[in-house]
């Protein structure tokens, strides 16, 4: 008998359990779109026992459904490499993966891209390394602007993204963002 492996569903469960611990608007500027795109940056981390641990990015930008803005926006994103962020953060990034995500779901109005950044020391700097140098660098990056950083600060949430024990939820009661990503990200289940 053959297993067979479905790779989007591996990939849905393994995002089902990211650990969220903050997210942020954001307005994506450039000279090549005829008008600004809103999206969303979705800030997960992953800490081991000795502290060192990874930050997962997930930006999710509405392109309206238009093709050449998605294009357009794929480019853009393009810029996002290693080399680029390495500049600007002096050494702060030990390792820089980008994951495609566009094979997990059909998602014709937006625009989807994914970066892991692996740091020695993370646990306990997430703040200070998004506020003061993730975010400053994406927005030379990408030409763009984001809106202030909500952070996970709650009793039920593990700190610093590590796993702990949390009851699984579908998206009934969603009613603020904060709610919604919850339920979207940090392991609700999907009816």
């Amino acid at each position: 008998m053959q297993n067979i492996l479905d790779l989007r569903e591996s990939a849905l469960a393994l995002k089902a359990d990211e650990r969220m611990i903050a997210f942020a608007g954001f307005s994506l500027s450039s000279g090549r779109l005829p008008a600004p795109k809103q999206g969303i940056l979705k800030i997960s981390a992953s800490c081991r026992e000795n502290g060192s641990g990874y930050l997962t990015l997930t930006f999710l930008v509405d392109t309206e459904g238009d093709p050449a803005d998605r294009n357009t926006v794929k480019d853009l994103f393009g810029q996002l490499s290693e080399q680029a962020v390495s500049a600007r953060l002096n050494g702060l990034i030990d390792l820089f993966v980008k994951v495609p995500l566009d094979f997990m779901a059909p998602l014709e109005d937006w625009y989807v891209e994914e970066v892991n950044l692996y740091f020695k020391v993370l646990e306990g700097r997430e703040r200070f390394l998004v506020e003061r140098h993730l975010l400053p660098a994406l927005e030379s990056i990408l030409s763009c602007a984001f809106a202030v950083v909500e952070w996970w600060a709650s009793d039920d949430a593990p700190p610093a993204g590590r796993k702990g024990k949390e009851e699984r939820h579908g998206m009934e009661g969603a009613h603020t963002f904060r709610d919604l990503f919850r339920r979207l990200f940090a392991g609700g289940d999907r009816d």
